[in-house]
């Protein structure tokens, strides 16, 4: 074959990250996701203790709500990351009818866990 009628061949573009890459994303979103719940956390503890009252008794009354939900869409975000940073590509079937891949399976995975979560949270309060 000539030079001519290689240049001819389109030369797909490489789909691998690099393994450090994944790694500081993976991190970076722990660390991220770590300091976004401290925050919260620390936001409840303080409206809880000098807010106003009427935000203690919705607190208390609400509190799997106004926690435990958004305590559990993080935690399942983490989950989804270091799954796909530990497994490189999540992709998942039901049967032979459904496949998800490329950002369809973090996607179904994150609502599943999430999904999890929040019955168990349902279950147990």
């Amino acid at each position: 074959m000539t030079a001519e009628a290689n240049s001819s061949v389109p030369v797909a573009p490489p789909t691998y990250v690099s393994r450090r890459f994944k790694n500081m994303v993976t991190w970076g979103a722990m660390v991220v996701g770590g300091l976004i719940g401290l925050s919260f956390l620390l936001s409840i503890i303080d409206w809880s203790v000098t807010g106003a009252p009427w935000f203690r008794q919705l607190l208390i009354e609400h509190y799997p709500v106004m926690v435990g939900l958004p305590s559990a869409a993080l935690l399942a975000y983490l989950i989804v990351v270091l799954f796909e940073a530990r497994f490189d590509k999540i992709e998942m079937s039901i049967g032979t009818l459904i496949k998800f891949r490329g950002a369809s399976g973090p996607v179904i995975l994150w609502i599943l866990v999430f999904s999890t979560i929040t019955i168990a949270i349902r279950l147990l309060w």
